[in-house]
């Protein structure tokens, strides 16, 4: 039977629908990564040129070859590949091949970026972040049809060996995250959030919240062993005060009592970070009563 919005969860958490599992219900309205429909060819005159492509690919750069190093190795499935074209590296993304104008595929490759980054950046702590320099398309006579635009960032020790060790010696790629994130709508957020990296704690705090929402709280989380309520503390009062986080914190006052012990940039995105980590773990192997409906049961590497 449904549950009302009030009554209490049928998880046993003893909190009220609506701010349990019921979220999750809400968030389901959200896409995550949703197909691109099919489009008819755009009519053109004589004498101009094709308008619409096939087989999009969006070329990317980074700041840091490891960036890139990471994404030809990491970024190979059948749905997702990086690839090398002329000596530059492009995003072959299975749900660009659909015939469609520029706009439409432009659009949907700059909003699925933020979302790849943040799998990468899970994966890997010393990546710093893609970003889309142009964007390729074929017409039906095979005449390529490329443009062009901008925007992201850093890493330390450990991190970089992490890193090497998978570019020496190889691992698991990210497909299984992929796919998650094409049917889990509060994963493919909670990716765009910490994928986005234009404002610091505002969009390490978003991820945060998608990730307490979907489990049911702090106290939840650390039942799950996602994160302790002590850290999910200190990271909110870090978010919260414009002393520690500047001009994107939550709040535009700051408190009238110092926080102890904060965190800085580094540290939150690290903390973010692992509870994503965490959280996709846990949606992958949390027995039936301890994961929120309409999560999905993929095994994630």
């Amino acid at each position: 039977m449904k549950v009302r919005r009030n009554e209490k969860c049928s998880c046993g958490s003893g909190r009220k629908h609506k701010k349990c599992c019921g979220a999750v219900d809400q968030r389901s309205k959200l896409s995550a990564i949703s197909p691109v429909p099919q489009y008819a060819p755009s009519p053109t005159g004589p004498g101009k040129p094709p308008v619409d492509g096939r087989n999009w690919l969006f070329k990317v750069e980074s700041q840091y070859k490891l960036d890139v190093d990471l994404a030809l190795k990491a970024v190979q499935d059948d749905e997702l590949r990086a690839r090398v074209i002329d000596g530059e590296v492009y995003i072959d993304w299975e749900m660009l091949r659909p015939r469609m104008p520029f706009g439409p595929a432009s659009h949907a490759a700059e909003r699925f970026l933020p979302i790849l980054n943040g799998m990468l950046a899970v994966r890997f702590a010393a990546f710093g972040g893609l970003k889309v320099k142009s964007i390729l398309g074929v017409s039906d006579e095979g005449q390529p049809i490329p443009v062009s635009w901008a925007s992201f960032t850093a890493s330390g020790g450990d991190q970089v060996k992490h890193a090497a060790a998978f570019l020496n010696d190889g691992g698991p790629t990210i497909g299984s995250l992929y796919r998650l994130a094409t049917t889990n709508a509060a994963v493919s957020e909670a990716l765009l959030y910490f994928g986005r990296n234009n404002e610091p704690f505002f969009d390490l705090y978003k991820a945060f919240e998608v990730v307490m929402d979907t489990v049911g709280g702090q106290e939840r989380a650390a039942k799950f062993g996602i994160a302790s309520v002590s850290d999910c503390q200190r990271f909110s009062r870090s978010a919260n005060d414009p002393l520690i986080s500047g001009v994107f914190a939550r709040h535009s006052q700051k408190p009238t009592m110092p926080i102890k012990d904060p965190m800085d940039q580094l540290q939150a995105r690290d903390f973010v970070r692992g509870l994503l980590e965490k959280w996709i773990i846990h949606l992958s192997s949390a027995p039936q009563g301890d994961t929120p409906p309409q999560t999905t049961q993929t095994t994630t590497q």
